[in-house]
């Protein structure tokens, strides 16, 4: 998950902001990538904000969220806007933005996983060349290469398939309100167990998300058998070790990008609770973010992450050998 400042930008005549709504600015065409809150906070129950399918469901108290159906674009006033998956979570997407009059095109990512092998590749060879100008998240620009998703699921797997006993142990996952539901369904399936969410709010999404599959693979009810799902809060984690001290062993599992390799290790204030730390992440490193930028090839690049002009000339530098322009930036409003 990557935080950034409020991201506006005047693309002719419409003022458009995506994700971040901390900073309110009047006739603004509002546009959410994805349900994580570093994305969607300070958005207004009133405000009109497109966004995909799953993420208005997600959006429960927001009664005007507009659902865009994923590839397929909408016309808002001569401005043809298309969401395209960005495989880092549910829900998320990109958008492609094309304005009729100028014919300018304009791809803003938010938060993305670039993988060849999936869908979220499909569109690239028809827009390839053709980006004006492609407003790029870099969280992890300095991370060089994470292993693949698919082989840090397998280490997880593996290590519970050794060490966890079913009638004995409990297994303890930590995660955000939407994210990361490919190690719960890989978990789930391979040690024949259902999760039970405690946050009220997880347990809607993963109905939301799952839909008729919920019963599959989750639980509404905390038994000895079922693993548990918990937010990011230390209080929290506290809380659930004392209850669930009369297991023999409490399995911690944190997946996240901020680690570069699969670790275990013992609790020192509650011995029974192993750390597993899975290098897993739903974000690009440096070398999958050199691969798309060099497969689209935009003819402008902006860091969404980037402070300045000078921060963002940086940034290109490291996404390819080929010279990129850098588009205008500025505090507040980009115009492009």
């Amino acid at each position: 998950m990557s935080y950034h400042e409020p991201f506006l930008f005047r693309f002719n005549k419409h003022i458009i902001q995506v994700d971040n709504f901390t900073i309110q600015i009047k006739n603004t065409i509002k546009f959410l990538t994805h349900y994580h809150t570093d994305h969607f906070q300070g958005i207004n129950l009133n405000d009109h904000v497109y966004c995909s399918q799953i993420t208005a469901q997600l959006l429960l108290a927001n009664k005007k969220a507009k659902p865009i159906i994923l590839n397929s674009p909408i016309d808002l006033n001569g401005l043809l806007i298309t969401p395209i998956s960005a495989n880092h979570c549910p829900g998320s997407v990109m958008f492609l933005f094309e304005e009729l009059q100028t014919r300018k095109i304009v791809l803003f990512t938010g938060d993305f996983k670039y993988d060849l092998n999936q869908s979220l590749c499909i569109c690239w060879g028809i827009l390839q060349g053709l980006i004006d100008i492609l407003i790029l998240d870099t969280t992890y620009i300095q991370q060089k290469q994470f292993i693949s998703q698919q082989y840090a699921i397998i280490q997880g797997v593996n290590y519970l398939r050794q060490h966890f006993n079913h009638d004995n142990d409990k297994i303890l996952f930590n995660s955000y309100i939407v994210g990361k539901e490919r190690i719960l369904l890989a978990i789930a399936s391979a040690l024949d167990i259902k999760f039970y969410a405690t946050n009220k709010k997880r347990n809607q999404s993963l109905k939301i998300i799952f839909s008729d599959k919920f019963s599959d693979f989750f639980t509404e009810e905390d038994n000895n058998l079922g693993t548990i799902i918990i937010a990011k809060s230390d209080s929290q984690k506290k809380q659930y070790f004392s209850k669930y001290s009369k297991f023999n062993k409490i399995f911690m599992i944190e997946p996240t990008g901020w680690v570069k390799k699969f670790t275990t290790y013992q609790d020192k204030n509650y011995p029974q609770i192993i750390h597993i730390h899975i290098p897993y992440t739903e974000h690009c490193d440096s070398q999958e973010l050199k691969n798309f930028v060099n497969m689209i090839k935009p003819k402008q690049i902006i860091s969404i992450l980037a402070k300045n002009m000078y921060h963002n000339n940086k940034i290109i530098q490291q996404l390819s050998t080929q010279s990129y322009q850098s588009a205008s930036i500025s505090s507040s409003i980009n115009y492009i």
